[in-house]
């Protein structure tokens, strides 16, 4: 059995830090967020039978799905 002597750490599992993704996990997941985004922006001017809420949220929604992959770009 392992122990930890000084400076040690046992790190957290799962990592959730970015920078430790290799690149081309990254890209593939860049690619697939802004293409999966990108299929809900082409609902941009369908009509909605709701209220204008409803257009306005899936817009919202959309503009999220399509830049939420890019944005790893700039963390």
């Amino acid at each position: 059995m392992a122990t930890l002597t000084g400076d040690q750490q046992i790190p957290d599992w799962p990592s959730l830090d970015i920078r430790f993704i290799k690149p081309p996990v990254a890209v593939v997941f860049i690619c697939l967020t802004t293409l999966y985004g990108g299929v809900h922006c082409l609902a941009w001017d369908a009509q909605f039978r709701s209220t204008a809420q409803t257009a306005a949220l899936w817009r919202t929604a959309s503009l999220i799905l399509t830049l939420s992959g890019p944005t790893l770009l700039f963390l």
